[in-house]
């Protein structure tokens, strides 16, 4: 049980920081969360991730089975749309 809470603990922390700065990751999926020899959790493949300060789109691909409201433009960050 006290691994589950630290890779918790290591997911939120990487969400948080994304959060922090402004960055959706738009393709949070098992497949996209890894796991360091050290049993660290990390977030990994950005591809699909929108950086709510950049002035360009980037690319709209996503995983939709895991796309969040959010990323399927279904809620704008106060309320349902």
């Amino acid at each position: 049980m006290k691994t589950v809470l630290c890779w918790a603990e290591h997911l939120f922390a990487g969400l948080l920081c994304l959060f922090e700065n402004e960055i959706i990751h738009r393709d949070i999926k098992p497949r996209n969360v890894l796991v360091t020899k050290d049993f660290v959790l990390k977030l990994g493949d950005f591809g699909c991730m929108k950086d709510l300060n950049a002035t360009k789109p980037l690319n709209e691909a996503k995983t939709l089975r895991y796309a969040s409201p959010e990323a399927l433009g279904f809620f704008d960050g106060n309320h349902m749309v």
